[in-house]
């Protein structure tokens, strides 16, 4: 025997409330979308109240600066295959040792700013 699908029509269905049904039983009034949000990740909607503005903003710095070691890991990849498929070519192979010197370089630069950065952020939560 072919199973029923639930429709409109059946009596046995029952779409789903917008919200809790008073206690006298009649449907409660419908949320506003941003009323729906309001209690979505805790009780203060992102959670981003319960940390301190300092780890907030250390938070953010450091994702930033991670994008920067990912762009420094591809700048060695592209002048590691540069070198390797200069085929002898001194500009090229001049090239691939300026941007690998440039990106060690741009690599100590971001590890100080690192260091730094999460100095400033222990020292500002230290202090509020």
């Amino acid at each position: 025997m072919p199973q029923k699908l639930l429709s409109l029509e059946d009596p046995t269905f029952s779409p789903p409330s917008s919200g809790p049904t008073p206690a006298g039983g009649a449907p409660a009034v419908p949320l506003s979308p941003l009323e729906r949000l309001q209690g979505l990740g805790g009780a203060d909607g992102l959670g981003l109240a319960e940390k301190p503005l300092a780890e907030i903003i250390g938070n953010i710095v450091s994702g930033f600066l991670g994008l920067l070691g990912i762009i420094f890991f591809v700048y060695m990849v592209w002048a590691g295959y540069t070198w390797m498929t200069a085929q002898g070519d001194p500009k090229k192979v001049e090239k691939a040792q300026d941007t690998i010197k440039n990106s060690i370089i741009g690599l100590a630069l971001v590890l100080a700013a690192y260091g730094i950065t999460r100095l400033v952020v222990s020292l500002l939560g230290q202090a509020i």
